[in-house]
């Protein structure tokens, strides 16, 4: 067993101490995402820990609230995500139904947070999992009809009001979809436009007079705008993926925190790879091998997400999960 496969062990050790939380981000719908693409591709004798979990989560579904953290929302994205990826068998426009309906009501009275993990950007990333359905994006159905007419409402609800750099993330990690699905898309461009040029101006100013909370995060802006550059296929926004690099990466490792090392190691990992420059190839490794000892003392909420980042470096798994897992 080589030292990645190690690191991958101590994750699926972990995930078989038993919780309550039925959720995809820090819940059992996770844990079974990342079993089974362990199972897959390192070892198969997993696979019974993947099938619990999906029992455990639908004989407890009535107790789970709507959100895309820890209940229905996320759960759903979860269940089209392994049907999808051929890991379980089902209609998901049958198994889900319901989530749709009871999705439908909380986007209809939802406050309007934009966070991902609580927000609307969440049920909207449920929504765009029920449309990539390949039953669902080739025809036009019922379906169809009504999961765009619910992400067309949910960019609608969108507001220009951020005060964090994470709802600017939350944004640009969803809208690029919207806009290339042509739904809503006037006002989806605005949105998107807006987020993008406040994320300049934000940034600007938080490094001149320090005006907004939290920190600016360069690698996670980088890959968000890479990734909306490919889906969009708009050039103008790598040029400012790698502006963001440039200016503030070098200065922003001084920062970077031990805890988070596989974080880490994922992050210049994907850049390596989007950008070929050996400096971030140099950096994932430092950061990997640092993944050892406290480092991998996970919080329930980063275990799921360190363990799909670790599969992803090792055995290349298609990257299409991190269209449903937030880098935040």
């Amino acid at each position: 067993m080589n030292r990645m496969e190690q690191k991958l062990r101590v994750i699926a050790e972990k995930m078989k101490i038993p919780r309550t939380n039925l959720g995809l981000l820090r819940g059992k719908m996770g844990n079974a995402l990342f079993f089974y693409h362990y199972t897959r591709h390192v070892d198969c004798r997993y696979e019974k820990y993947a099938d619990k979990c999906l029992d455990e989560i639908m004989e407890n579904i009535q107790k789970v609230n709507g959100s895309y953290a820890d209940g229905l929302a996320g759960i759903g994205t979860g269940v089209e995500y392994l049907v999808q990826e051929g890991f379980i068998d089902g209609n998901t426009n049958e198994i889900l139904r319901d989530f749709d309906k009871i999705i439908c009501r909380i986007v209809s009275s939802s406050p309007g947070l934009i966070d991902t993990r609580t927000g609307i950007t969440g049920y909207g990333k449920y929504y765009l999992a029920r449309l990539n359905n390949p039953g669902n994006n080739k025809n036009t159905n019922l379906d169809t009809g009504f999961i765009k007419a619910q992400l067309s409402k949910i960019v609608d609800s969108l507001s220009v009001n951020y005060v964090r750099y994470e709802d600017i993330f939350f944004v640009i990690g969803f809208l690029p979809d919207i806009i290339s699905l042509n739904i809503n898309k006037e006002k989806a461009v605005i949105f998107f436009n807006y987020a993008v040029d406040l994320l300049e101006t934000m940034v600007y100013e938080d490094t001149l007079f320090e005006k907004y909370p939290g920190a600016f995060n360069p690698l996670i802006a980088a890959i968000l705008l890479f990734r909306s550059s490919i889906k969009l296929g708009n050039r103008d926004l790598a040029d400012r993926a790698s502006h963001f690099l440039e200016k503030y990466e070098p200065g922003f490792r001084s920062y970077l925190a031990e805890e988070h090392a596989v974080k880490w190691s994922f992050l210049y990992h994907t850049l390596w790879k989007t950008c070929n420059r050996d400096v971030y190839k140099e950096l994932s490794t430092r950061w990997l091998e640092k993944t050892t000892g406290n480092s991998l003392n996970f919080a329930p909420g980063t275990l799921i997400i360190s363990g799909m980042m670790l599969l992803s470096m090792y055995k290349s798994i298609n990257d299409d999960w991190l269209d449903w897992f937030p880098l935040l």
